[in-house]
């Protein structure tokens, strides 16, 4: 009988090489995978992830030591990592640089468990696409932290946040929709909040968050 989850929380690890405005830099191993993963758990939900890396980049048991989830992973010829240079104190401003990127998530390779929702995790495009999303509604509800729909490595390396071609396809497969209002602002046009919200439910998305500095 396969193993039962509240949230399977997906996507790729990623080495970390943050600099702040002051010329400090720290290395991890983080991404989006990695904080929800410890939130999801330590809310006392029944968690697991599911993550991908090249194992020769980082020990993905001992990064979830202590978070309470149950850790599934495969290997990937590239291990997600990004340079984050921070230009303000508020780290608000920075510039991102792709130092690695994962193999795409597929379905079939997700763990052999049932859980209520599949939390899609990711770091840049291509790390899961639309099919994906559909699968998974299939088998469970559907969340996604929109910024690996957007967010995407240029030629030179560097990153470029773009409108999400597949979103009135794809977003119908969406329980719960994480924007912030940068990210709002690129799906929808609108500066609106509160109307960008409206917009992406009236497209599909069945519940939307969407963050800002001031407010949620």
């Amino acid at each position: 009988m396969a193993k039962a989850y509240d949230v399977l929380v997906i996507g790729p690890v990623s080495l970390d090489h943050n600099i702040d405005y002051q010329g400090n830099e720290r290395k991890e191993v983080g991404g989006a995978v990695v904080a929800s993963g410890f939130a999801a758990a330590k809310s006392g939900n029944r968690t697991a992830v599911f993550t991908k890396l090249n194992p020769a980049d980082a020990n993905v048991e001992e990064r979830f030591a202590g978070s309470g989830a149950d850790v599934y992973w495969k290997p990937s010829a590239a291990t997600c990592s990004i340079r984050n240079q921070y230009f303000t104190a508020d780290k608000e401003k920075r510039a991102c640089t792709s130092m690695g990127v994962c193999d795409p998530f597929r379905f079939d390779e997700l763990p052999e468990v049932e859980t209520k929702i599949y939390h899609f995790a990711g770091l840049v495009y291509g790390d899961f696409d639309g099919a994906l999303f559909a699968e998974a509604a299939k088998h469970g509800k559907v969340a996604v932290d929109v910024q690996c729909l957007l967010r995407h490595v240029e030629a030179d390396k560097t990153m470029a946040f773009h409108d999400w071609a597949e979103k009135k396809e794809y977003l119908p497969c969406i329980d719960y929709l994480k924007t912030d209002a940068a990210e709002a602002e690129i799906l929808t046009g609108l500066t609106d909040r509160a109307e960008a919200a409206k917009l992406l439910y009236s497209w599909g998305a069945k519940e939307v968050l969407i963050t800002h500095n001031t407010e949620v």
